[in-house]
Order: structure tokens, then sequence, then C-alpha cells
């Protein structure tokens, strides 16, 4: 699992959403309304993040760029 958070200003137009992406393919089909989001089923290794917001109609209005992760197993105790 990755929690992802957003902190965005101005607020969420009427309607809108975010849509998040994992190395460019998006995450959820409709657009989610909280600024935070779990990704899961994430493979291990490099990954690029980004969220765009959309308007009430689902087009893309802004996207953030993309922040790189690295995504590592699980360690064992």
């Amino acid at each position: 699992l990755v929690p992802v958070s957003l902190a965005l200003s101005p607020a969420l137009p009427d309607g809108g959403g975010y849509i998040y992406y994992l190395d460019g393919l998006a995450q959820n089909k409709k657009p989610w309304q909280a600024a935070s989001y779990t990704l899961t089923e994430v493979e291990r290794g490099e990954h690029r993040l980004s969220a765009a917001v959309v308007d009430k109609d689902g087009r893309e209005l802004v996207r953030s760029g993309a922040v790189r992760i690295y995504q590592m197993p699980p360690v064992a105790r």
C-alpha cells in the first residue's frame, strides 16, 4: 500500500475531483474528492506519482509534476 496526500490551493472546483496517476496510468476511473488516496498492489521498484484536478465533466484542469518513489519489499522481523 502506498498512501498519497495532496496539498492544493485553491480548493477543488464545484463537482470536481482528483485523478491519481502511477507511472502515467490513472489509478481511479472516477474523480475522487478526497486529497488522499491509497494505491494498492504497487510493484517493487521505482515509480512516478502525480495527480490531476478535473472538473465536473472529467476534463483535466491541471496536473502536478511527477514525484519519484521507490517501493521496497516488506522487511521480515
